[in-house]
């Protein structure tokens, strides 16, 4: 069996071009991007059984935001709630899109895929964001404004 570290390796090889740099700012928690690319994060739970996919930016102005999930909701008193497998985060300073993963029998191929499609659909409720130029409400969201990935 894979540990989540050479998984997360693995998937950071072969995603470079299309998803940017692979880093680990904590042993945990890896982050898809760099200049060039959106930044998506994945979070190892506790007991190593599921990881969670997100991309998070501010409410203010759609930049990227980098604080770990988890601390996120602890630090803005943000409730999530899910839309299907997905779910989403609205705080007074940030909103996340996430999904939450079994990593059982994960390949690095649907660990790029995942994170690929998280990010098309970050940048798709980004640019909503930027759009309407208001703080985005969870109640105003529904799974139809969230286009259908595919990738190859």
């Amino acid at each position: 069996m894979r540990t989540l570290e050479t998984l997360m390796i693995r998937a950071g090889n072969m995603a470079t071009e299309e998803l940017g740099e692979m880093s680990m700012p904590d042993r945990g928690h890896w982050l898809f991007g760099d200049d060039d690319h959106f930044p998506i994060q994945i979070e190892q739970l506790r007991g190593g059984t599921h990881i969670l996919i997100y991309g998070s930016f501010a409410q203010t102005d759609g930049e990227a935001v980098y604080t770990p999930l988890l601390s996120a909701m602890l630090l803005e008193n943000k409730t999530g709630f899910t839309l299907g497998k997905y779910g989403i985060c609205s705080g007074l300073v940030s909103f996340t899109l996430f999904r939450l993963v079994r990593i059982g029998k994960t390949t690095p191929q649907q660990v790029v895929e995942w994170v690929a499609e998280i990010r098309e659909k970050v940048e798709y409720l980004r640019s909503l964001r930027i759009l309407n130029g208001e703080e985005m409400e969870v109640d105003e969201w529904d799974t139809q404004l969230i286009p259908t990935v595919s990738t190859h």
